[in-house]
């Protein structure tokens, strides 16, 4: 819910600065982020960490409480469900390993007004992952029981 809204938002944002950047939707082909734009590099390794779930992002939250909550009536499905995090982990560090090397891509940094649409995303989200309770705390207790599977 919360968590993904926020991080797939900063991703998306900054997905569309690095094609506007590349003049191409490849973003596969483009490489040494990192090198050539360290603030768009590190704002997108945030994004991809708190995506896969790295413990004080959102997501890890998130995926903590869905997997704890599912394990004891469905073992199996959480066990699998676990094992496609791992696999959604390794891609996104590859995916970040691919773009923080190779030949230089020649983008240019990101601007203020970008740092101002993705930064109060970031820091959202690791404020989420450190405090969850900010937003567990706000489901009302009378939805609780109808929420539970099997009831």
């Amino acid at each position: 819910g919360v968590s993904h809204a926020l991080v797939i938002s900063a991703l998306l944002l900054l997905t569309s600065f690095l094609t506007a950047r590349s003049s191409s939707f490849a973003v596969v082909r483009v490489s040494a982020v990192a090198v050539a734009a360290p603030s768009l590099g590190a704002y997108t390794l945030a994004a991809v960490l708190a995506t896969i779930g790295v413990p004080g992002s959102s997501g890890f939250s998130a995926q903590a409480v869905v997997l704890t909550g599912v394990y004891e009536r469905f073992p199996v499905a959480t066990a699998t469900a676990a094992l496609a995090l791992f696999v959604m982990a390794s891609a996104g560090i590859r995916a970040i390993r691919t773009a923080s090397n190779g030949p230089h891509a020649g983008v240019a940094d990101r601007r203020w007004r970008e740092r101002l649409l993705v930064a109060p995303l970031l820091a959202a989200s690791i404020l989420v992952g450190l405090a969850p309770q900010l937003v567990t705390d706000r489901i009302p207790m009378d939805l609780l029981p109808r929420a539970e599977l099997g009831e």
